[in-house]
């Protein structure tokens, strides 16, 4: 979501950095209905539940269920509108924008009618939390333990090698692989468990069993040899890296400096890291 549009600082900005209850007002307010539309204006304006049929594909897809579920209580919300008015339909903070002694205005409609609540429930999706960037998870173990044990061919062989696995709350972390497009959950069978990640590499390193951690953390491990991975059949599902701060009246000044460091820097740097592997 853009914090800023040709110049003009968005809505997403405050709210990721400052007051969320003036933030919410202020979108309250740019989601207000139109009054000044004529009644020419008013019959160009295209129903709210003709949008429902341009989501048919994904309603087919591999989620197709949820969203299936999704589209029928939309049609029956829109079935039965209540107070019909003229909407802006694609109403989120990064789409209202400072325009000064004019206030906070909301860009690019898209000339619908219906329920006056559409705008508002909108709202509640927004802003998204921000991502600073996006990682992958590695099977590997050392050339000492690979050399005891046969390569797995399947999970099942997979999950009975020993392993050396990350541990949270006193219980060993879930391993998550795709295969085939399917994202399977195991539970290792762990010789060893720490609440600590480089102690994880150290050990797979030793020849301790299959460890499963972030490419990041192994990279350097893999290229020079001291690790390699297990079961290429399977790939990584992708995890987003997210910051999280206390909330509080005011953001500290530091705070705020670091995190938007880490958004304009750590994408790249990720990239450089993960990006041989591809």
């Amino acid at each position: 979501m853009q914090s800023v549009l040709n110049g003009r600082q968005a809505l997403a900005h405050w709210v990721r950095w400052r007051n969320t209850g003036r933030t919410t007002k202020r979108a309250a307010s740019s989601a207000k209905p139109w009054q000044h539309f004529t009644h020419h204006a008013r019959q160009r304006l295209r129903p709210l539940s003709r949008c429902l049929t341009g989501f048919q594909a994904l309603i087919a897809g591999r989620e197709g269920e949820i969203l299936a579920r999704c589209a029928d209580t939309a049609r029956r919300l829109l079935a039965d509108p209540g107070d019909v008015v003229p909407l802006h339909g694609d109403i989120h903070h990064g789409n209202i924008l400072d325009f000064g002694d004019r206030g906070w205005l909301a860009i690019d409609p898209k000339r619908l009618k219906g329920e006056r609540g559409f705008d508002y429930a909108n709202l509640f999706c927004n802003p998204d939390h921000p991502i600073l960037g996006e990682h992958r998870m590695a099977l590997c173990a050392s050339p000492a333990f690979l050399a005891q044990q046969a390569l797995p061919e399947s999970l099942e062989a997979l999950q009975a090698l020993d392993a050396v696995a990350y541990s949270r709350h006193g219980r060993g972390a879930e391993w998550k692989v795709v295969v085939d497009g399917r994202t399977h959950a195991l539970r290792p069978k762990a010789r060893m468990l720490l609440d600590d990640m480089q102690g994880v590499l150290v050990a797979a390193v030793a020849g301790l069993g299959v460890a499963w951690l972030p490419y990041w953390l192994v990279r350097d491990a893999l290229m020079d040899g001291q690790l390699q991975e297990v079961f290429p059949a399977a790939s990584s599902p992708v995890y987003p890296i997210h910051a999280v701060w206390q909330r509080m009246p005011h953001l500290p000044l530091k705070t705020r400096v670091t995190v938007d460091a880490l958004l304009q820097q750590l994408p790249g740097r990720l990239q450089d890291v993960e990006g041989p592997r591809a």
